[in-house]
């Protein structure tokens, strides 16, 4: 399992990414959990918005996780991958939109994940560190764990 993570400053165009199908490729919404928006865009507008009350210039976190060539996830197996880096990166509770890019050739298919980092409390952006080591430590485990 690979998972690649990165902040992100600007929602639309990171809802607009997570939405996007390209040439080959069709694109999923999975999962829009704790916004009020009902829509990728709006909800990461708000987030934008939320942001601007504070000092984070990057309020979302984007993961994307696929698999090997020739290696399978069912969509509940993608979930519990994501609900496992959740925990493991601290943004447990966090507001979190989930995309499936399926490639129509083979039906390969990589989960992308975005969390907002704002916590709605403090009005302040969740910490990430080392964020690069947990992704490979939880992949590996996540490997193990699907066998």
């Amino acid at each position: 399992m690979i998972s690649k993570g990165n902040t992100h400053s600007d929602g639309a165009k990171l809802a607009e990414y997570m939405e996007q199908s390209k040439d080959g490729e069709r694109a999923e919404t999975w999962e829009l959990r704790g916004f009020a928006a009902t829509n990728i865009k709006d909800a990461f507008r708000c987030v934008d918005a939320m942001a601007g009350a504070t000092k984070a210039t990057q309020p979302f976190f984007h993961v994307q996780v696929r698999n090997r060539e020739g290696e399978t996830l069912t969509r509940q197996q993608f979930e519990y991958a994501a609900d496992r880096i959740e925990r493991m990166l601290g943004l447990s509770g966090q507001p979190r939109a989930i995309t499936f890019h399926t490639y129509e050739h083979n039906n390969d298919q990589h989960m992308h994940v975005a969390w907002s980092r704002i916590d709605q409390d403090t009005m302040t952006a969740k910490p990430l560190p080392f964020f690069k080591e947990r992704l490979k430590k939880i992949s590996r485990e996540l490997e193990l764990h699907f066998g």
